[in-house]
């Protein structure tokens, strides 16, 4: 089954991102390496949605890197995959935002000069009664984290974060581009 990058209020349609601050500064082979997928290749953005694949794009100051519907980035180990790019790349400021799929749960983390300045966890899986649980809050707050309070919707929170970071999430499709693992190597 194949599946087309899908644009929602503005911004990809992803469930995790990572957003890094160094816009023109990396060629795409170079960032999925960084990445430890050096064996992907370009691909239509029209792909198979049991691939692995993941979404390039940029504004004038950050490379946007948006993970699969299948969590496939993510699943690697999104916050050792966000330290790990960090760490090769300490002068770029880099944040790392996730969301769950059948659940409320999300997640973020802020990278700033080599170290993780904040780290906020939330919980929300299906035992915990629909009750949201704090799992990790550490690191001072983002700019404008505390004036979001309560929003309802965990993609448009995180999203408003990143947007907060000076984050551009005004996704054309002209202007992504898709990588995806060789089907030989799926």
């Amino acid at each position: 089954m194949t599946r087309t990058c899908t644009i929602i209020n503005g911004h990809l349609h992803s469930p995790f991102f990572l957003f890094l601050r160094a816009s023109g500064r990396l060629a795409d082979i170079d960032l999925l390496r960084l990445l430890g997928l050096h064996n992907f290749v370009g691909c239509p953005l029209r792909v198979d949605h049991n691939a692995p694949h993941l979404y390039l794009t940029e504004d004038e100051a950050w490379i946007h890197i948006a993970d699969d519907l299948r969590y496939s980035l993510w699943h690697k180990g999104a916050f050792n995959i966000a330290d790990a790019l960090h760490k090769a790349l300490p002068a770029a400021p880099l944040f790392a935002c996730s969301v769950g799929d059948v659940d409320r749960s999300f997640q973020f983390a802020y990278y700033l000069s080599g170290l993780m300045t904040r780290l906020y966890v939330v919980d929300d899986r299906p035992g915990n009664r629909g009750d949201r649980i704090v799992i990790a809050d550490d690191g001072e707050p983002l700019p404008g984290e505390m004036a979001l309070g309560f929003i309802e919707d965990e993609q448009e929170y995180v999203l408003s974060l990143a947007a907060g970071l000076g984050v551009r999430l005004d996704h054309h499709l002209d202007q992504i581009r898709c990588y995806t693992k060789p089907p030989s190597q799926t």
